[in-house]
């Protein structure tokens, strides 16, 4: 009886799980670790059953580096300023799906919502992954703004395509963006459930003085932004749009930056 509660208390420290056997030993605290530093450097928050798939993901990068303990993978990322390595830390814990034209019901209305603006009209997917949501943007502002032909329906990258955009690395977890506004529409789509609520919060904040008056927020079918910021009303099928007090706060922060620019020029 002593040996067996011996046991089953190595096990629960060690990570395992009875009946499977793991190439590594993954503790408590290894994955106590590993939850405090991706919430450090990507604002990615962690709950208690994704031990498993932490340490199935994680385990490859081990592997990859030749390394035997989660700990020595660790300390090296702590102690190194291997940027490559740090995004595939990041990579392998978050769900890199992606394809064109997914959830398919946003693109109807943004298109509807373009062919009624001004040119230019100017666009943030603030979540790029490889390029299908954006180019999907680009095919369908393409559509809407100058009309269709012979292959409508059709997709593929044209130069002239890949000349609507413009690809830069950004973490919404770091205080800035090299990003400047005002755009007609964000796209954010299935990135904030890797969020707590507060991380949440602070960046839909971050986007109102990003965002025309009448801008658009394009969420993930699994997002809810509504009790999470005030600044944001839902106007259907996951799209938000500025509540009043925001439209407000943000048209006073925009001509405040145009002030500014104009001054600097």
């Amino acid at each position: 009886m002593e040996a067996r509660q011996l046991r089953r208390s190595d096990s629960e420290d060690s990570g395992e799980i009875a009946g499977h056997e793991r190439d590594f030993v993954f503790t408590n605290a290894d994955f106590a670790r590993i939850r405090a530093m991706i919430y450090e450097v990507a604002g990615i928050s962690l709950s208690d059953h994704k031990r498993d798939m932490v340490y199935s993901r994680l385990a490859r990068r081990l592997r990859a580096r030749s390394l035997t303990v989660f700990s020595e993978y660790l300390d090296y990322l702590e102690r190194t300023r291997d940027d490559a390595e740090w995004e595939a830390f990041t990579n392998a814990l978050t769900t890199n799906l992606t394809s064109f034209f997914r959830e398919a019901h946003h693109f109807p209305i943004l298109s509807e919502f373009v062919a009624k603006r001004r040119a230019p009209v100017s666009i943030w997917c603030c979540a790029a992954s490889t390029g299908e949501e954006p180019y999907s943007i680009a095919m369908t502002l393409q559509e809407a703004l100058k009309g269709t032909g012979a292959r409508a329906g059709q997709m593929k990258v044209r130069p002239e395509l890949r000349q609507m955009l413009t690809f830069s690395r950004l973490n919404l977890h770091e205080d800035r963006w090299p990003v400047q506004g005002p755009f007609d529409v964000i796209f954010c789509r299935n990135v904030m459930i890797y969020f707590d609520k507060p991380t949440q919060g602070r960046i839909l904040e971050r986007f109102v003085p990003l965002m025309k008056p009448d801008a658009l927020l394009f969420a993930g079918h699994s997002e809810n932004f509504t009790y999470v910021s005030r600044s944001f009303r839902l106007r259907g099928q996951t799209v938000y749009e500025l509540a009043s007090g925001a439209v407000t706060r943000g048209a006073q922060t925009l001509h405040a930056a145009e002030a500014v620019r104009e001054e600097a020029s």
